[in-house]
């Protein structure tokens, strides 16, 4: 990293800290130096396809699929990796969060430094999407995905099935009977549709 630029990154560190009422602090001097190294420095090794879990505004389970880039910066006989994920926050942004940054103080940092880190970043978002390019037309890589979100849905399905039957256990006890069920059921058909 040339000199300029790691002036850059104390002089706009050192706004961000005084903007964000923050300590000053030399660990927030040497994450950033590090991310930023690792920035200029990286290689992508490679990007893959992963299938997680994530709840909705209203708290149900659905699956997500992410694209995910490992990202490896050699220095000497050390190999840092860090991974990112496509499209959530530029990569600087990442970074800086796998090292504990809160999402605020990482976000203005990276908004400060993006015209002088632009032409890197717009060449490691190339190496990325050229990376993703080419999963994408991996037909197996796409099966799997697929199946991976079958199987988060599949899952949530048997636990609400498993609290359904043991409701039912306890609304039996109560005299609970087939119609009442059957009553509950139409209902609820007709709230969702009409939340449609």
């Amino acid at each position: 990293m040339d000199e300029a630029l790691t002036q850059e990154v104390k002089v706009t560190l050192q706004e961000v800290i005084k903007n964000t009422k923050l300590p000053d602090s030399s660990t927030f001097e040497t994450d950033a130096m590090r991310a930023v190294k690792f920035l200029m420095h990286c290689t992508v090794h490679h990007a893959y396809a992963t299938v997680e879990k994530t709840f909705d505004k209203d708290g149900f389970v659905k699956p997500l699929v992410l694209v995910k880039a490992k990202l490896r910066f050699k220095s000497g006989k050390s190999t840092m990796v860090r991974t990112v994920i496509d499209g959530l926050a530029p990569i600087l942004t990442q970074l800086l969060k796998t090292v504990g940054w809160e999402d605020e103080l990482a976000s203005h940092l990276e908004r400060l430094l993006r015209p002088s880190l632009k032409k890197r970043v717009v060449e490691l978002e190339g190496e990325i999407k050229r990376q993703i390019e080419i999963i994408q037309k991996d037909r197996n890589i796409a099966k799997k995905m697929r199946d991976g979100v079958q199987e988060i849905i599949s899952q949530e399905v048997n636990k609400l099935k498993g609290n359904l039957r043991e409701s039912f256990k306890m609304l039996l006890r109560y005299g609970f009977v087939e119609e009442d069920a059957i009553s509950i059921w139409r209902e609820t058909i007709c709230q969702v549709t009409h939340d449609l």
